[in-house]
């Protein structure tokens, strides 16, 4: 295979930038003084409000956001990592975990989170999946949240999505909405269809894990279009900018809200470059799209949260509610390293090679055009539940380069060698399963040491600190070993590495020990990257929400949250789809909610 020098690599990647499209037009410098509604983060879910709220309307809004433009690197799909730890990204940390992230420098787990237009969907890994029919079921039923089953959401997530499948097109889907979702051809891919027939062997179904199997496996989905990252910024935000009635500011943080008695009506904001600050009225509402973490920040720094932390900053008390910042959930992955002694992987030499490149600045095709995440398995804990409860995910990468990946995770150095072994070899075959429990039991939490917006929220996020959580994340490692072995992933010559961590050094090294096992996911175990749950939804009666069923925070007027910080439990898989169908029925509840005021 014809390989490219590394001079000639960066001449390729230089050349690209000149043809990439340049800056993006309809960014305003500086606000007005007013307008009607005010939208706080321009992520995915305030990307979708923002549309729907211009689109064939005379509402004004504006649209703040914290970072900048995307870098034109971001739209290549396998790149994803390329734009954590830069400053795409607010680069947070949690703190030093006691039961978990043995093998991380401090026991830190690094927390990418998007600072730019797009917010986290464009540093992420793409992958499009709605969650199960019983995760939305289970907001009704059993935490109070009104008129969200899954018939409820159902339609939204269908206004959302432009669905491009090989296969024929079922009534289940959307195949209209702004958000494009491509599937993966495992036909093209040894490792992914060894992988799903593998699970078929195993007794499970295969098909659409959105909206038609609840336990199953399937392609992997991705917001992936014509070979390029599909963010929410390039779905919603972009095709309405220039739009009269819409500004948006970038580089510019929201430092507290503003309230009149128990109304918010303004937002102070600071511009990043100049260190001007200024006042922004919302003459009707304003709407926080920050994220877990960005928007239970905001409130504490503007006086909602529990009432003895905020006198305990100085912070004058708007509203008491205790549950601000607490009841922080995220899925923790463990990364199983499987030997290939077949060529049927991606490495960084074929990412390299002439024809790679040729095949995806030309032809916007190969393996720079997918994110690498080619499958997905959801399963029972047992043969005898219906309950979502493991998570498998098949990222083919065989050579897991060391200056990306450790860095971003905040791996130790021997500890990352021990879990991807040969990481310094460019051509070594193999790939990685990342196993997970979908519906973790520990809850963290999110708050402050400073009422100074500057200082980064605490980030606690108590991983495995239940025995639930062990236990189940185990099964989801057996799971995956076995899958290695049975028979469409064994012809591959697939074998399993077993980390030998010096943190588990007195168990046998071995599938058959838990205390081995256990040991790994402690030691071994990353963020999954899909926090949420900080400002959780729930109903009136229920001390652990921070808003109501229509999003709105409460004890105040004017105010509401649109992100995954008010999901009241997990979903069964990456968040970013649901939240899109969160804004999607955020922007109608809000227009709603206008009309009726009038």
């Amino acid at each position: 295979m014809i390989q490219i020098s590394s001079l000639l690599w960066k001449a390729v990647i230089l050349g690209a930038f000149f043809l990439w499209p340049g800056s993006t037009p309809g960014i305003k410098e500086f606000p007005q003084a007013e307008y009607d509604f005010v939208i706080i983060g321009a992520g995915t879910a305030g990307s979708v409000v923002a549309r729907r709220l211009v689109e064939g309307t005379n509402n004004s809004v504006l649209i703040i956001e914290a970072g900048g433009e995307p870098s034109w690197i971001s739209s290549i799909p396998l790149l994803s990592p390329s734009l954590q730890m830069t400053s795409a990204d607010w680069g947070y940390k949690t703190v030093t975990q006691a039961r978990a992230m043995w093998g991380l420098n401090d026991q830190q787990a690094a927390w990418p989170r998007g600072k730019v237009l797009g917010g986290s969907s464009s540093i992420y890994y793409l992958i499009h999946t709605w969650g199960a029919k019983q995760d939305f079921n289970d907001w009704e039923k059993k935490k109070g949240c009104t008129d969200w089953s899954f018939q409820n959401v159902l339609p939204f997530f269908q206004k959302s999505e432009a669905f491009t499948s090989r296969k024929k097109q079922t009534g289940h889907r959307g195949y209209k909405g702004p958000l494009h979702v491509s599937e993966f051809d495992a036909s093209q891919s040894p490792v992914a269809k060894g992988f799903l027939e593998s699970a078929r062997d195993a007794g499970l179904d295969i098909g659409d894990l959105n909206g038609e199997l609840e336990l199953g496996a399937m392609p992997c989905q991705s917001n992936i279009h014509q070979g390029k990252r599909w963010t929410g910024f390039q779905a919603y935000l972009k095709p309405v900018l220039g739009l009269p009635n819409l500004d948006v500011v970038i580089e510019t943080v929201a430092t507290r809200l503003i309230f009149e008695g128990k109304r918010a009506t303004a937002v102070e904001i600071l511009k990043i470059p100049t260190g001007d600050v200024q006042h922004v009225r919302a003459r009707k509402e304003i709407i926080l799209s920050l994220g877990t973490v960005g928007s239970p920040h905001l409130l504490l720094l503007s006086g909602i949260g529990p009432q003895k932390d905020l006198e305990s900053l100085k912070i004058p008390v708007v509203a008491s509610i205790p549950a601000v910042g607490q009841g922080l959930l995220d899925q923790l992955n463990v990364p199983m390293y499987f030997h290939l002694s077949r060529p049927a992987s991606i490495t960084t030499s074929k990412v390299r090679s002439l024809g790679q490149m040729w095949n995806y600045f030309v032809k916007g095709k190969g393996v720079l055009a997918e994110s690498g995440i080619e499958a997905l398995l959801r399963a029972p804990m047992s043969q005898s539940s219906l309950d979502p409860a493991l998570f498998l995910m098949l990222f083919n990468m065989g050579s897991v380069n060391a200056d990306i990946f450790a860095k971003i995770a905040n791996f130790k150095d021997d500890a990352f060698r021990t879990s991807f072994p040969d990481s310094h070899n460019d051509s070594k075959e193999g790939f990685i399963i990342l196993a997970s429990c979908l519906h973790a039991r520990s809850r963290g939490e999110i708050y402050l040491t400073s009422s100074d917006p500057s200082v980064a929220p605490v980030i606690d996020p108590h991983y495995l600190e239940e025995d639930y959580d062990v236990k189940c994340t185990i099964q989801a490692m057996k799971l995956a070993a076995r899958l290695a072995k049975s028979e469409p992933l064994r012809r591959l010559g697939v074998k399993l590495h077993l980390p030998d961590y010096s943190e588990c050094s007195q168990y046998n090294q071995t599938m058959r020990d838990p205390r081995y096992l256990e040991c790994w996911a402690r030691t071994g175990g990353i963020t999954g990257y899909h926090p949420m749950s900080t400002c959780r939804m729930g109903s009136d009666d229920n001390p652990d929400s921070v808003v109501d069923s229509k999003l709105r925070v409460r004890g105040v007027k004017g105010l509401r949250i649109v992100d995954g910080s008010v999901f009241p439990s997990q979903t069964s898989g990456p968040p970013n789809a649901a939240i899109v169908m969160v804004a999607e029925r955020a922007a109608e509840f809000i227009m709603e909610d206008a009309v009726s005021d009038t």
